[in-house]
């Protein structure tokens, strides 16, 4: 029985580690490389703040980034990513596959300020861009 479920661990070790993107660190650096697959897409997020693009309400309502949060057809953790407030769009080039997005207003020390608003099923497909626009309304922020 302990032979067999050892087997069943590396099996499911070799399986579940060639998912998506692959890590390599050297130790000897301070540096983490990571090697995407060459099939990638571009995820672009745009968004506004009850339907406006402006700087101002960004200063106003206490917003310093926008936060960025992928993760993986198996809800597991992908990508974290913060892009100024006021920049109002972000494009990411990320692996083809399906993939979920959270997406937040934050302040300065990364605590949000809107609710989280989620988004399923994201296809990310080979040199093709998935565009995905939010407003943020007056009874999302916090």
């Amino acid at each position: 029985m302990v032979k067999s479920c050892s087997r069943w661990l590396v099996f499911a070790g070799l399986v579940l580690g060639t998912q998506s993107c692959f890590w390599s660190e050297d130790f000897d650096d301070d540096e983490v490389d990571v090697v995407f697959p060459e099939n990638q897409g571009t995820l672009s997020v745009g968004w506004t703040i009850e339907g406006e693009a402006s700087a101002a309400d960004c200063a106003a309502r206490g917003a310093g980034s926008l936060e960025i949060v992928l993760f993986d057809a198996l809800g597991a953790f992908a990508l974290r990513d913060y892009t100024p407030c006021a920049e109002f769009s972000r494009s990411i080039d990320w692996p083809e596959g399906t993939w979920a997005a959270e997406i937040t207003l934050v302040d300065g020390a990364a605590l949000p300020v809107t609710d989280r608003q989620r988004f399923e099923d994201l296809t990310i497909v080979e040199d093709q861009e998935l565009v995905i626009e939010v407003d943020f309304a007056a009874g999302s922020f916090q």
